[in-house]
């Protein structure tokens, strides 16, 4: 999560410009998942739990971080 918000973070600071954003920057959501919680496979990780949390993010909002656990609470 921290790895995460700190890319984020930087990539928002740098404000690139982006003219078919609602910002006028490029912004990252990103979804994180880990091995820690409770995955068949690594497929499973990064093809549900990561990507759930991806849509999660974007769906809260844009420009941020969602966990996998987190995005299945939501």
């Amino acid at each position: 999560m921290r790895l995460a918000e700190t890319l984020r973070s930087t990539l928002k600071r740098h404000a690139i410009p982006h003219s078919e954003s609602s910002t006028a920057i490029v912004t990252a959501s990103i979804g994180v998942a880990n091995m820690s919680d409770t995955f068949l496979s690594s497929a499973e990780l990064v093809g549900a739990a990561a990507d759930e949390a991806l849509y999660a993010a974007k769906k809260h909002g844009r420009d941020r971080v969602e966990a996998a656990a987190e995005a299945r609470a939501a």
